[in-house]
């Protein structure tokens, strides 16, 4: 059993194996685990794959962990399937001694980590990502949001895990939406600092360690410069998940929609095509949108920053008068608008 540390600025490990969450988590958290309750939340489709191999090695040190299965989608992201959880959790007295696993992708984190920070004020837990877009994204993010009926996370909390472990084996079972939707996050990493890495996404025998290695690096960096800037594509992205109740579009396709109305070029337009993703948002209209994302300035005095790109790997912030923001977000729409 091999672990790597990556260096992902975050006050708690992050660290890549191969085939080391179905068959040794027990042996890496043994001490923590001598006197623990385990339980697990995690969605159906991981649970179809991997949660009997999962289970069992816990099994073999004498620990029979309590299983959650919950919707990981966006649209399950709420308080009801908080308070499932909760209800679980309290069945069987899960106490601050004891250990709680997300196994999933970011849906399924997003609500394990706010059942974590909230259930008798913080438990501890770990996060096992699922997907690719996880590993890269929710694998370094303390925050955890909840959407409330058509508004994207609306509710919110900073709690971190306290440990994270990235096997990219859960990969070859994910489905290629999926897939996608992570190579989006990638898209947007590569146009905000690293041109490179979107060349490497015309390799097929990428490495996806150092992929995701390279996009956690990215990530820290851009923390570091500014904050703001993985917000680049956010306001339409939000505008398209929210309409259609995070039924229609994942949230990758809706960040893919998001950067392609503010960057639009015949290489970014080719590698959409090849990997699946969207290049025009179908059954709204453009003022539909439009109106959605005017709710977020219409009361504010201030300019409205906007993320865009001088060139690949150089973003900037456009202060945009509150008076120009409608026609600046109606020409931006109107690019990906049929």
């Amino acid at each position: 059993m091999d672990l790597t540390r990556i260096n992902a600025g975050t006050p708690y490990p992050v660290e890549y194996g191969q085939s080391v969450a179905q068959l040794y988590l027990t042996d890496i958290f043994k001490q923590r685990l001598e006197k623990a309750q385990v339980a697990v939340i995690t969605d159906r489709e991981v649970s179809g794959y991997y949660i009997s191999d999962f289970v069992r090695q816990f099994e073999r040190i004498g620990i029979s962990p309590v299983v959650i299965v919950i919707d990981g989608s966006q649209a399950a992201k709420s308080f009801d399937i908080v308070r499932s959880a909760f209800e679980r959790l309290t069945d069987i007295e899960f106490s601050h001694s004891d250990i709680l696993f997300a196994l999933g992708g970011g849906g399924v984190i997003d609500v394990a980590a706010f059942v974590a920070a909230t259930f008798q004020k913080g438990i501890d837990y770990i996060q096992i990502p699922t997907s690719l877009l996880a590993m890269i994204d929710s694998s370094t993010t303390p925050d955890a949001y909840l959407n409330f009926q058509s508004h994207k996370n609306q509710i919110g909390i900073t709690y971190s895990p306290i440990h994270v472990i990235i096997d990219t084996d859960y990969l070859r079972t994910l489905p290629p939406r999926y897939q996608a939707n992570g190579i989006a996050q990638v898209i947007q990493n590569g146009l905000l600092a690293d041109p490179q890495l979107l060349a490497c996404l015309d390799n097929p025998g990428i490495d996806m360690f150092s992929l995701i290695d390279n996009c956690i690096l990215i990530r820290k960096n851009l923390l570091a410069e500014n904050p703001q800037f993985l917000a680049f594509g956010q306001e339409i992205a939000e505008a398209i998940e929210g309409h259609f109740r995070f039924l229609k579009y994942t949230h990758g396709e809706a960040m893919a929609l998001g950067m392609y109305a503010l960057y639009q070029t015949d290489a970014l337009r080719l590698l959409y095509i090849k990997n699946g993703l969207p290049l025009t948002v179908t059954g709204v209209t453009k003022d539909t949108l439009l109106k959605r994302i005017t709710k977020n300035y219409e009361n504010r005095s201030a300019a409205v920053p906007l993320v865009r790109l001088e060139s690949e790997g150089k973003p900037y912030i456009d202060m945009i008068p509150v008076e120009e923001a409608n026609s600046v977000f109606d020409k931006l729409l109107s690019g990906i608008c049929q």
